[in-house]
């Protein structure tokens, strides 16, 4: 028998949230109205309640980087225009929406949206904080070095990425969006690594849009509660007399394993 949607046209009632991951994401699919090829990988909700933010990822066919819809606060995802105001200007007019065209449509979005999510109860926050580390991951350009060194630090000085141009990102020659990305340092002795606590902060706040992440102090509590750290670096350019520049960073070293991660065969 046919999905009541199909049949209809509309976008009526989410599948239940039971149903398979497949069926869920088809369901997003089709509502966001995505080209064929694309898929909706997962959902992450940051915090999980309506004053905090939640991003879907989408894969565009052949591989490559996912796509990201980021939404500030859930409560945009039941409001039709801002579900796909947002949705369009992420995905440079990618996705169309024509679905969601009005309050009923966006609710049975959301619920879709939420039924897929990769979602953290409130107070499983060791869990949450992991889930940014990772996203960290995924996203960040990553060099090599040694955080004792004068130029593996400056590079990590030196690499542009603020709030400013994650809001208003640079363009290339055909006019698309180049989006920015953090950078993360591994070092070549322990296999440690860090990014700076400004790069960090930009990322939770601004790009991945995690309105509850705090002060630093409170960022640095959360990566301590899964095996994180804070290190003050400083290093010339140069030993002897002769040095002439100082590189001093705070950077966070990053945990190495989920929390409460067990060897499982």
């Amino acid at each position: 028998m046919a999905d009541k949607n199909e049949v209809t046209g509309k976008l009526t009632e989410a599948p239940p949230p039971d149903a398979p991951v497949d069926v869920i994401a088809t369901f997003v699919w089709r509502g966001y109205g995505l080209p064929g090829g694309y898929t909706v990988s997962r959902v992450v909700r940051h915090g999980g309640r309506a004053g905090t933010g939640l991003t879907v990822f989408i894969r565009p066919p052949g591989g490559g980087r996912e796509l990201r819809i980021n939404y500030a606060r859930e409560s945009d995802c039941t409001n039709p225009t801002k579900l796909r105001a947002q949705a369009a200007a992420d995905t440079n007019g990618l996705t169309r929406g024509s679905l969601l065209s009005g309050p009923k449509a966006a609710a049975a979005m959301y619920e879709a949206l939420c039924s897929m999510a990769d979602h953290f109860e409130a107070a499983d926050e060791c869990g949450q904080t992991w889930e940014w580390v990772q996203e960290l991951h995924r996203v960040a350009a990553l060099t090599h070095g040694e955080i004792g060194s004068h130029p593996s630090l400056k590079r990590l000085q030196d690499h542009e990425y603020s709030k400013r141009l994650v809001q208003d990102p640079p363009t290339d020659k055909f006019g698309q969006p180049q989006r920015p990305t953090p950078l993360l340092l591994k070092d070549i002795n322990t296999g440690y690594v860090y990014v700076t606590a400004r790069h960090m902060a930009v990322f939770l706040r601004y790009d991945l849009g995690v309105e509850d992440a705090g002060s630093d102090d409170r960022i640095l509590t959360r990566l301590k509660q899964i095996g994180g750290d804070r290190v003050y670096v400083e290093e010339w350019d140069r030993p002897g007399r002769d040095r002439e520049h100082k590189v001093r960073l705070v950077l966070y070293r990053l945990p190495e394993e989920a929390p409460d991660s067990e060897d499982a065969e």
